[in-house]
């Protein structure tokens, strides 16, 4: 039995790949054609506002889907593609240490403001110099695990006017970026 022309050409537009961008070869080519603004504005529009409304794990959902509409039309076949992909995103995550790192570091940190708190309480009682920079030297490793993005822009924030980015900084926050929406992803699929 075949599915109906109609479904058939619904899988098939499910499978598209998405539409890249003109290159600039494209653009100019058109350019000499002068297209008129409409319907080229208001579908750029729409397509803009679509956009702004993707939510950040969109491409790992998008991708979860695909994996699933395969698993139920090839339930054999794509077992090898499903765990391909989720062996992809699990390692696209963070690693436990990074996602540990500033949490332990917050916690040592309030765990040595109660110390030092309860010490100023009791007369005669002291923290060692030596004891105070092993704690501050623990922080120290916990925090150093993963810097957070927020720092990251900050840093690519106050750079001079005119320096140029390094692309290891770009790439760096970019990579970041991309652990934490898969992490995100991960921990999204794993509670729902």
């Amino acid at each position: 039995m075949h599915a109906p022309d109609s479904v058939q050409t619904q899988l098939a537009a499910s499978l598209t790949p998405l539409p890249d961008r003109l290159s600039t070869a494209q653009l100019q080519a058109l350019q000499q054609t002068s297209p008129p603004p409409e319907p080229g504005i208001s579908k750029t529009q729409q397509l803009l506002a679509q956009l702004l409304h993707l939510k950040p794990d969109w491409a790992v959902s998008y991708g979860d889907r695909l994996v699933q509409q395969a698993l139920t039309l090839w339930p054999e076949e794509a077992k090898p593609l499903a765990q391909q992909w989720h062996k992809q995103i699990s390692v696209a995550g963070l690693a436990e240490s990074e996602l540990n790192g500033w949490h332990q570091g917050m916690t040592q940190l309030q765990q040595l403001t109660n110390r030092l708190n309860a010490l100023d309480e009791q007369k005669g009682k002291y923290m060692t110099v030596s004891e105070l920079k092993s704690a501050v030297f623990a922080m120290s490793q916990s925090f150093s695990h993963t810097v957070p993005l927020e720092e990251q822009l900050r840093l690519l924030s106050i750079l001079p006017a005119g320096q140029p980015v390094s692309a290891a900084q770009l790439n760096q926050a970019e990579q970041h970026l991309q652990q934490l929406i898969a992490s995100y992803a991960l921990l999204k699929h794993q509670k729902e």
